[in-house]
């Protein structure tokens, strides 16, 4: 799990643009965590959007 957000964004968008569905779940997971920066989440939800 990374933690550095300008990390997480980037890799959102590669798995979103590779269409790795097998990513779905993390990605669900780190929409709910509250810890999370309010960017990563919603390009988190973003992805999964665009995934499922």
């Amino acid at each position: 799990m990374q933690t550095d957000p300008n990390v997480q964004i980037t890799l959102i968008d590669a798995l979103v643009t590779l269409r790795e569905k097998r990513a779905v779940p993390q990605l669900e997971e780190l929409a709910r965590q509250p810890e999370v920066l309010p960017a990563v989440r919603q390009q988190a939800e973003s992805g999964l959007g665009q995934l499922i």
